[in-house]
Protein backbone atom coordinates (compact mmCIF):
# COMPACT_ATOMS: atom_id res chain seq x y z
CA UNK A 1 0.00 0.00 0.00
CA UNK A 2 2.78 2.23 0.99
CA UNK A 3 4.47 1.86 -2.39
CA UNK A 4 0.95 1.91 -4.48
CA UNK A 5 0.70 5.81 -2.71
CA UNK A 6 3.80 6.36 -4.29
CA UNK A 7 3.36 5.46 -7.58
CA UNK A 8 0.23 7.84 -7.81
CA UNK A 9 1.66 10.77 -5.80
CA UNK A 10 4.31 12.94 -6.16
CA UNK A 11 6.84 13.39 -3.72
CA UNK A 12 5.73 16.98 -2.41
CA UNK A 13 2.27 15.45 -1.47
CA UNK A 14 3.45 12.12 -0.42
CA UNK A 15 2.98 13.32 4.06
CA UNK A 16 -0.71 14.26 3.16
CA UNK A 17 -1.48 11.38 1.20
CA UNK A 18 -0.10 9.11 3.93
CA UNK A 19 -1.74 10.90 6.60
CA UNK A 20 -5.78 10.57 4.70
CA UNK A 21 -4.76 6.49 4.70
CA UNK A 22 -3.54 6.25 8.10
CA UNK A 23 -6.16 8.45 9.12
CA UNK A 24 -8.29 5.43 8.79
CA UNK A 25 -6.56 3.91 11.86
CA UNK A 26 -7.55 6.51 14.71
CA UNK A 27 -10.90 6.93 13.16
CA UNK A 28 -11.58 2.81 13.66
CA UNK A 29 -11.62 3.59 17.22
CA UNK A 30 -15.05 4.67 17.35
CA UNK A 31 -15.41 0.56 16.56
CA UNK A 32 -13.72 0.41 20.06
CA UNK A 33 -17.24 0.48 21.85
CA UNK A 34 -19.09 -0.66 19.19
CA UNK A 35 -17.23 -3.91 19.25
CA UNK A 36 -18.04 -3.71 22.51
CA UNK A 37 -21.69 -3.83 22.41
CA UNK A 38 -21.77 -6.34 19.93
CA UNK A 39 -19.31 -8.85 22.05
CA UNK A 40 -22.11 -8.35 24.90
CA UNK A 41 -24.99 -7.47 23.13
CA UNK A 42 -25.37 -10.34 20.50
CA UNK A 43 -23.32 -13.13 22.37
CA UNK A 44 -26.12 -16.11 21.85
CA UNK A 45 -27.47 -14.54 19.14
CA UNK A 46 -28.76 -17.45 16.67
CA UNK A 47 -26.56 -19.50 18.56
CA UNK A 48 -23.43 -17.76 18.25
CA UNK A 49 -20.74 -16.42 20.57
CA UNK A 50 -20.34 -12.42 20.47
CA UNK A 51 -16.96 -12.80 19.60
CA UNK A 52 -17.65 -14.51 15.80
CA UNK A 53 -20.42 -12.45 15.33
CA UNK A 54 -17.89 -9.64 15.95
CA UNK A 55 -15.82 -11.62 13.18
CA UNK A 56 -18.32 -11.84 10.87
CA UNK A 57 -19.52 -8.20 10.86
CA UNK A 58 -16.05 -5.87 10.98
CA UNK A 59 -14.81 -9.25 8.19
CA UNK A 60 -17.46 -8.70 5.47
CA UNK A 61 -17.30 -5.08 4.36
CA UNK A 62 -13.31 -5.79 4.05
CA UNK A 63 -14.23 -8.57 1.71
CA UNK A 64 -16.47 -6.22 -0.34
CA UNK A 65 -14.41 -3.53 -0.32
CA UNK A 66 -11.65 -6.21 -1.53
CA UNK A 67 -13.47 -6.35 -4.68
CA UNK A 68 -14.40 -2.90 -5.05
CA UNK A 69 -10.80 -1.98 -4.96
CA UNK A 70 -9.55 -4.13 -7.32
CA UNK A 71 -12.45 -3.23 -9.93
CA UNK A 72 -11.62 0.52 -9.46
CA UNK A 73 -8.30 0.97 -8.53
CA UNK A 74 -5.40 1.02 -11.06
CA UNK A 75 -1.50 -0.05 -10.51
CA UNK A 76 -0.31 3.10 -12.94
CA UNK A 77 -1.89 6.56 -13.02
CA UNK A 78 -1.69 5.56 -17.03
CA UNK A 79 -4.60 3.54 -16.81
CA UNK A 80 -6.80 5.17 -14.43
CA UNK A 81 -10.38 5.57 -16.52
CA UNK A 82 -11.19 8.20 -13.72
CA UNK A 83 -9.44 10.65 -14.64
CA UNK A 84 -9.07 13.27 -18.02
CA UNK A 85 -6.27 12.53 -20.41
CA UNK A 86 -4.65 15.64 -19.31
CA UNK A 87 -5.22 14.80 -15.24
CA UNK A 88 -3.23 11.13 -16.47
CA UNK A 89 -0.70 12.79 -18.45
CA UNK A 90 0.09 15.37 -15.62
CA UNK A 91 0.13 12.90 -13.02
CA UNK A 92 2.40 10.60 -15.20
CA UNK A 93 4.85 13.22 -15.31
CA UNK A 94 4.88 14.00 -12.07
CA UNK A 95 5.72 10.48 -10.44
CA UNK A 96 7.77 9.85 -13.60
CA UNK A 97 10.76 12.58 -12.23
CA UNK A 98 11.27 10.83 -9.20
CA UNK A 99 12.53 7.20 -10.84
CA UNK A 100 14.92 9.07 -13.06
CA UNK A 101 18.69 8.12 -11.95
CA UNK A 102 16.71 5.75 -9.58
CA UNK A 103 18.99 2.91 -7.94
CA UNK A 104 18.30 -1.50 -7.62
CA UNK A 105 16.07 -3.17 -4.94
CA UNK A 106 19.19 -3.95 -3.23
CA UNK A 107 20.08 -0.77 -2.52
CA UNK A 108 17.10 -0.17 -1.01
CA UNK A 109 17.21 -2.87 1.30
CA UNK A 110 21.42 -2.45 2.01
CA UNK A 111 20.88 1.60 2.29
CA UNK A 112 22.52 2.90 6.02
CA UNK A 113 19.73 5.28 6.40
CA UNK A 114 17.03 2.52 6.04
CA UNK A 115 19.02 0.62 8.66
CA UNK A 116 18.44 3.73 10.83
CA UNK A 117 14.88 4.22 9.97
CA UNK A 118 14.31 0.37 11.22
CA UNK A 119 15.56 1.31 14.50
CA UNK A 120 13.55 4.75 14.55
CA UNK A 121 10.43 2.83 13.42
CA UNK A 122 11.29 -0.41 15.51
CA UNK A 123 10.86 1.57 18.48
CA UNK A 124 7.80 3.39 16.75
CA UNK A 125 6.12 0.41 17.16
CA UNK A 126 6.93 -0.87 20.27
CA UNK A 127 5.23 2.43 21.86
CA UNK A 128 2.51 1.99 19.48
CA UNK A 129 1.18 -1.55 20.20
CA UNK A 130 2.17 -1.83 23.78
CA UNK A 131 -0.09 1.35 24.63
CA UNK A 132 -2.64 0.12 22.01
CA UNK A 133 -2.53 -3.51 23.67
CA UNK A 134 -2.92 -2.04 27.06
CA UNK A 135 -4.48 1.14 27.52
CA UNK A 136 -7.54 -0.96 28.12
CA UNK A 137 -6.88 -2.63 30.68
CA UNK A 138 -5.09 0.59 31.99
CA UNK A 139 -8.47 1.99 31.95
CA UNK A 140 -10.47 -0.78 33.61
CA UNK A 141 -7.87 -0.33 36.93
CA UNK A 142 -9.42 2.87 36.88
CA UNK A 143 -13.08 1.19 37.85
CA UNK A 144 -14.84 1.73 34.72
CA UNK A 145 -16.92 -1.13 32.95
CA UNK A 146 -16.57 -2.84 29.61
CA UNK A 147 -18.60 0.03 27.49
CA UNK A 148 -16.61 3.18 29.36
CA UNK A 149 -13.28 1.43 28.54
CA UNK A 150 -14.29 1.09 24.86
CA UNK A 151 -15.40 4.96 24.65
CA UNK A 152 -12.37 6.17 26.76
CA UNK A 153 -9.83 4.10 24.96
CA UNK A 154 -10.88 5.38 21.54
CA UNK A 155 -10.74 9.17 22.58
CA UNK A 156 -6.92 9.15 22.14
CA UNK A 157 -6.99 8.48 18.74
CA UNK A 158 -10.20 10.11 17.42
CA UNK A 159 -8.46 13.47 18.59
CA UNK A 160 -5.33 12.65 16.46
CA UNK A 161 -7.29 12.99 13.10
CA UNK A 162 -7.33 16.48 12.31
CA UNK A 163 -3.72 17.13 14.04
CA UNK A 164 -2.39 14.21 12.20
CA UNK A 165 -3.74 15.34 8.75
CA UNK A 166 -2.57 18.87 9.47
CA UNK A 167 0.74 18.08 10.71
CA UNK A 168 1.23 16.07 7.53
CA UNK A 169 0.10 18.80 5.42
CA UNK A 170 2.46 21.06 7.54
CA UNK A 171 5.45 18.49 6.68
CA UNK A 172 4.15 18.55 2.72
CA UNK A 173 4.19 22.50 2.85
CA UNK A 174 8.02 22.59 4.78
CA UNK A 175 8.94 19.47 2.05
CA UNK A 176 10.58 18.11 5.48
CA UNK A 177 10.20 14.47 7.18
CA UNK A 178 12.43 13.79 9.94
CA UNK A 179 11.89 16.86 12.15
CA UNK A 180 8.33 16.22 11.72
CA UNK A 181 8.70 13.16 12.97
CA UNK A 182 10.85 13.12 15.34
CA UNK A 183 8.82 16.91 17.04
CA UNK A 184 5.27 14.27 16.89
CA UNK A 185 7.14 11.26 18.45
CA UNK A 186 8.54 13.57 21.18
CA UNK A 187 5.21 14.83 22.10
CA UNK A 188 4.16 11.13 22.32
CA UNK A 189 7.01 10.33 24.94
CA UNK A 190 5.78 13.97 26.79
CA UNK A 191 2.08 12.36 26.93
CA UNK A 192 3.16 9.20 28.01
CA UNK A 193 5.77 10.64 30.76
CA UNK A 194 3.19 12.53 31.80
CA UNK A 195 0.43 9.75 32.15
CA UNK A 196 3.18 7.12 33.69
CA UNK A 197 3.62 9.62 36.77
CA UNK A 198 0.17 10.64 37.40
CA UNK A 199 -1.64 7.10 37.27
CA UNK A 200 -2.67 7.72 40.26
CA UNK A 201 -4.83 10.26 38.95
CA UNK A 202 -7.23 9.03 36.18
CA UNK A 203 -7.98 12.16 34.34
CA UNK A 204 -4.87 13.56 34.41
CA UNK A 205 -3.42 10.23 33.20
CA UNK A 206 -6.33 9.96 30.59
CA UNK A 207 -5.36 13.46 29.11
CA UNK A 208 -1.38 12.18 29.12
CA UNK A 209 -2.68 9.41 27.00
CA UNK A 210 -4.70 11.49 24.85
CA UNK A 211 -1.27 13.48 23.92
CA UNK A 212 0.31 10.66 23.74
CA UNK A 213 -2.26 9.62 21.13
CA UNK A 214 -1.82 12.88 18.96
CA UNK A 215 1.79 12.61 18.89
CA UNK A 216 1.97 8.97 18.01
CA UNK A 217 -0.62 9.26 14.91
CA UNK A 218 1.28 12.25 13.90
CA UNK A 219 4.45 10.37 13.70
CA UNK A 220 2.71 8.10 10.98
CA UNK A 221 2.68 9.91 7.65
CA UNK A 222 5.67 11.65 8.28
CA UNK A 223 7.74 8.79 8.87
CA UNK A 224 6.17 7.06 5.94
CA UNK A 225 7.17 9.59 3.98
CA UNK A 226 10.94 9.76 5.03
CA UNK A 227 12.32 7.23 2.77
CA UNK A 228 11.09 9.28 -0.64
CA UNK A 229 13.49 12.05 0.16
CA UNK A 230 16.45 9.64 -0.75
CA UNK A 231 14.88 6.27 -2.82
CA UNK A 232 13.04 6.16 -5.62
CA UNK A 233 11.42 3.19 -8.00
CA UNK A 234 12.25 -0.24 -6.85
CA UNK A 235 14.67 1.03 -4.28
CA UNK A 236 11.60 2.64 -2.77
CA UNK A 237 9.61 -0.56 -2.60
CA UNK A 238 13.21 -2.03 -1.01
CA UNK A 239 13.57 0.20 1.18
CA UNK A 240 9.75 0.45 2.73
CA UNK A 241 9.14 -3.03 2.76
CA UNK A 242 12.69 -3.36 4.93
CA UNK A 243 11.74 -0.36 7.37
CA UNK A 244 7.91 -1.96 7.71
CA UNK A 245 9.06 -5.41 7.67
CA UNK A 246 11.86 -5.17 10.12
CA UNK A 247 10.77 -2.10 12.20
CA UNK A 248 7.13 -4.52 13.42
CA UNK A 249 9.16 -6.73 15.34
CA UNK A 250 8.81 -3.66 17.80
CA UNK A 251 5.16 -4.54 17.50
CA UNK A 252 5.84 -8.03 18.86
CA UNK A 253 8.09 -7.21 21.77
CA UNK A 254 6.24 -3.54 22.60
CA UNK A 255 3.44 -5.69 24.51
CA UNK A 256 5.44 -8.42 25.60
CA UNK A 257 7.78 -6.43 27.01
CA UNK A 258 4.65 -4.08 29.06
CA UNK A 259 3.35 -6.93 30.35
CA UNK A 260 6.32 -8.45 31.27
CA UNK A 261 7.30 -4.74 33.87
CA UNK A 262 3.73 -4.99 34.70
CA UNK A 263 4.31 -8.20 36.25
CA UNK A 264 7.19 -7.58 37.88
CA UNK A 265 6.29 -4.02 39.18
CA UNK A 266 3.19 -5.05 40.27
CA UNK A 267 1.87 -1.52 38.04
CA UNK A 268 2.00 0.22 34.86
CA UNK A 269 4.23 3.14 35.77
CA UNK A 270 7.16 1.74 34.78
CA UNK A 271 5.26 0.29 31.60
CA UNK A 272 4.42 3.48 30.49
CA UNK A 273 7.49 5.45 31.30
CA UNK A 274 9.54 2.87 29.08
CA UNK A 275 7.18 3.47 26.19
CA UNK A 276 7.94 7.13 26.63
CA UNK A 277 11.34 6.39 26.97
CA UNK A 278 11.38 4.16 23.41
CA UNK A 279 9.91 7.85 21.33
CA UNK A 280 11.92 9.66 22.81
CA UNK A 281 14.93 7.48 21.23
CA UNK A 282 12.86 7.06 18.60
CA UNK A 283 12.65 10.91 18.06
CA UNK A 284 16.52 11.65 18.94
CA UNK A 285 17.46 8.89 16.29
CA UNK A 286 15.51 10.64 13.69
CA UNK A 287 16.73 14.10 14.37
CA UNK A 288 20.37 12.40 14.58
CA UNK A 289 19.90 11.02 11.03
CA UNK A 290 18.61 14.33 9.47
CA UNK A 291 21.52 16.54 11.09
CA UNK A 292 24.00 13.82 9.67
CA UNK A 293 22.50 13.90 6.56
CA UNK A 294 21.92 17.84 6.46
CA UNK A 295 25.90 17.96 7.13
CA UNK A 296 27.27 15.83 4.74
CA UNK A 297 24.54 17.53 1.96
CA UNK A 298 26.45 21.04 3.57
CA UNK A 299 29.96 19.71 2.95
CA UNK A 300 29.12 18.78 -0.52
CA UNK A 301 28.19 22.23 -1.61
CA UNK A 302 31.86 23.83 -2.10
CA UNK A 303 32.97 20.41 -3.88
CA UNK A 304 30.70 20.51 -6.34
CA UNK A 305 31.31 24.20 -6.46
CA UNK A 306 35.30 23.69 -7.02
CA UNK A 307 34.93 21.03 -9.63
CA UNK A 308 32.74 23.97 -11.65
CA UNK A 309 35.12 26.32 -11.29
CA UNK A 310 37.67 23.33 -11.99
Amino acid sequence: MLFFIARWFPPRRRAAAMALMAAAVPVSAITTPISAHILTGLDGLGGLAGWRWLFLITGLPAVVLGFVFYRVIRDDPADATFLAPDERAWLRAETARETLGGHGFRHGMLNPRVAVLVVVFLLFTFSLFGYQFFLPQILRQFGLGTNAVGWVAALPPLLAVGPMIWWARHSDRKQERARHYAAAAATAAVGFLAAGFLLHQPAAAVAGFCVAGIGLYACIPTQLAIPSTFLSGPALAAGLATINGLGNIGGYLGPQITGVLRGVSGSYTVAVLVLGVALLASSGLALLLDFRVRRTAVAAVPEKAVLDVA
